[in-house]
């Protein structure tokens, strides 16, 4: 399937996912990048919550590629963190399936997060 990125290869990998496969980069990438941002997230949300400035129902509608549904970000990293740690297991046909709706997750998490942050600057 995906291949392991090899040191004398001359990326610009951390030295630590440079023997990983491409979904395993993701999944620890994932793992840093989102977690701390989705935790940080949360806790302005429940300072607005405080505030009553936080009244919504959960971040994302029920028609977005998320199956969860909540009034935090953590729980969609973990959506897709269990997304990319089943890709890791699975038959390259079933990986080529998950991999588009795992991107479109990916790209609205990020998206939203930086949105909620702009906002927050905004205030």
């Amino acid at each position: 399937r995906v291949h392991a990125v090899e040191p004398d290869q001359g990326n610009d990998l951390h030295p630590e996912l440079m023997h990983h496969s491409q979904p395993r980069v993701a999944y620890i990438l994932l793992d840093r990048l989102a977690s701390h941002r989705a935790v940080d997230a949360d806790k302005q949300l429940e300072q607005l919550r405080l505030q009553k400035k936080a009244g919504f129902a959960q971040i994302f509608t029920n028609d977005s590629a998320f199956k969860n549904h909540a009034t935090t970000f953590l729980p969609y990293v973990e959506e897709l963190a269990a997304d990319l740690q089943a890709i890791q297991t699975d038959d390259n046909e079933h990986y080529k399936t998950l991999i588009p709706a795992i991107v479109v997750k990916i790209e609205l998490l990020f998206k939203t997060l930086k949105a909620f942050k702009d906002n927050l600057k905004a205030e």
